[in-house]
């Protein structure tokens, strides 16, 4: 009976979660899924692919449609970590602007979004100033270079692109209230 259980449980692993209380009728001392962490395996070591509450998803990830972007929806390590994969469906986006900012340019688009789901718009990782951060020196953040950054409550993406655009530094548009030095321009 555990040999017949634990396949069943494996050809319903994606969908486990959706189905926890189905499951938890027959098999004892199985976690709640919504309380763990999902982890996948990678080069680095386990990756949490689990955010929540959960605010924007990706829609394959969503419709249990592993094999959107993975070859292997079993595979005990995840398949297609690099960004490649999501080109296959976001292709137009590397070259989108004028301008392209440089993880999206080279297709690094895993730097800042995550692959399945997060608490963030846009599956952003982090909030927009965490994430720009990253990269970005704090200096080249700061208030006394740009009086419009002084208030750290505003999103980077208020006034930036983050996938680039047609003016300098992917302005959306050139806010008057943005005061840039023309070292910049």
């Amino acid at each position: 009976m555990l040999v017949c259980a634990g396949g069943v449980y494996l050809l319903a692993a994606c969908a486990f979660e959706k189905n926890y209380e189905f499951w938890s009728l027959f098999l004892d001392g199985i976690p709640n899924p919504a309380l763990l962490p999902i982890t996948s395996g990678s080069e680095d070591g386990p990756v949490n692919i689990r955010q929540s509450p959960t605010y924007s998803a990706h829609q394959p990830f969503l419709d249990d449609r592993c094999d959107a972007c993975h070859r292997d929806r079993f595979a005990s390590t995840a398949a297609n970590l690099d960004s490649r994969v999501c080109l296959t469906c976001h292709a137009g986006v590397p070259d989108q602007y004028e301008r392209m900012h440089g993880p999206v340019a080279v297709g690094a688009c895993l730097w800042c979004h995550n692959a399945h789901e997060s608490r963030y718009s846009w599956l952003l990782k982090a909030e927009p100033r965490a994430v720009c951060a990253q990269c970005h020196q704090s200096d080249n953040l700061s208030a006394d270079r740009v009086p419009a950054h002084m208030d750290a409550s505003r999103s980077c993406l208020e006034c930036h692109s983050g996938h680039g655009g047609a003016h300098a530094l992917f302005l959306r548009d050139e806010p008057a209230d943005v005061t840039v030095g023309s070292e910049w321009r």
